[in-house]
């Protein structure tokens, strides 16, 4: 038995923390309610720490809570990594909660202008395709992949990338009446990469998708055509 099933991954929450305290809650009810079969039980929770340790690695979530000690013992192995989703599901809390109250403020901001447009008919609002939004997301988790395995960059400076994409990534709906975090934060990103040469090149070519995608949204917004621009302008990579 696996306790992730495949699209236990493919219907995860965009946000990574989001997504890894759902994880951490598929594995606790798992276990609570004694769905793995006894026989079987040491090698689909070890499976599960492991993927999971991998995600939150991948996806960029700190987890303070201490790695176990896999011991030549099936009911210690168990126990511990009970313990240590138990551990993480806790420890992942606070920070989804905090996480989803401002994902609610956002929306109900979002709301409440579209509400006064729909009302009086004055107003401003970009907007992206379903597609396009689900676009970005893939983008920017293949971003924050890059930003984390790029060694060139330095630590001080990835710290600061990673928590203002993960800022931007909460930020993000299909309907936004401003975009000005998203340029802002491409257009500070880019004075980093700039400096890489070479090493940046597949950072580039994904940050340049993404802000096409914004721009096309943009001048649609303002009634311009979609080869329009964007005003951030950053230098095409040159093939290998």
């Amino acid at each position: 038995m696996n306790i992730f099933e495949d699209d236990a991954f493919t219907s995860l929450p965009s946000d990574p923390y989001l997504a890894a305290h759902m994880l951490a809650g598929i594995f606790r009810t798992a276990h609570q309610q004694g769905k793995i079969p006894a026989n079987d039980k040491n090698t689909a929770c070890v499976e599960a720490y492991e993927m999971f340790r991998q995600f939150c690695a991948d996806s960029g979530v700190a987890i303070k809570t201490e790695p176990i000690e896999l011991v030549p013992d099936r009911n210690t192995n168990i126990s511990r990594i009970a313990a240590f989703f138990d551990r993480a599901f806790s420890e992942l809390e606070p920070e989804v909660l905090a996480r989803k109250i401002k994902t609610e403020t956002i929306q109900a901001r979002e709301a409440a202008h579209k509400r006064y447009i729909a009302i009086t008919g004055k107003g401003f609002v970009y907007e992206l395709s379903e597609s396009d939004f689900d676009q970005i997301q893939k983008l920017i988790n293949h971003l924050r992949k890059l930003l984390q395995d790029t060694k060139e960059i330095d630590d001080k400076h990835r710290a600061r990338l990673l928590e203002g994409l993960e800022a931007l990534q909460s930020e993000l709906h299909r309907k936004m009446t401003s975009f000005q975090n998203v340029w802002g934060y491409f257009i500070e990103a880019s004075y980093e990469i700039a400096k890489l040469g070479e090493a940046a090149k597949e950072i580039r070519k994904t940050i340049r998708e993404i802000v096409t995608i914004i721009s096309i949204a943009a001048s649609c917004a303002y009634g311009l055509p979609s080869s329009t621009l964007p005003p951030l302008q950053l230098p095409e990579p040159k093939d290998d």
